[in-house]
């Protein structure tokens, strides 16, 4: 293999870390808004059955 051809697989090897990389960070942003969203809807929730008590 000459080192042209290194280079090139290098890039290529590269460029499937970087998707694999931006796929795990998509996957990450997804887990974290959804546990996001459970901790607004128990928040929601709270102040939902705060506000039915005191009324």
């Amino acid at each position: 293999m000459t080192d042209q051809e290194k280079i090139i697989r290098l890039k290529e090897i590269y460029q499937e870390f970087l998707i694999e990389l931006n796929a795990l960070k998509e996957k990450a942003n997804a887990q974290r808004l959804a546990k996001i969203k459970v901790i607004e809807k128990q928040k929601i929730e709270q102040i939902l059955d705060k506000i039915h008590k005191e009324l």
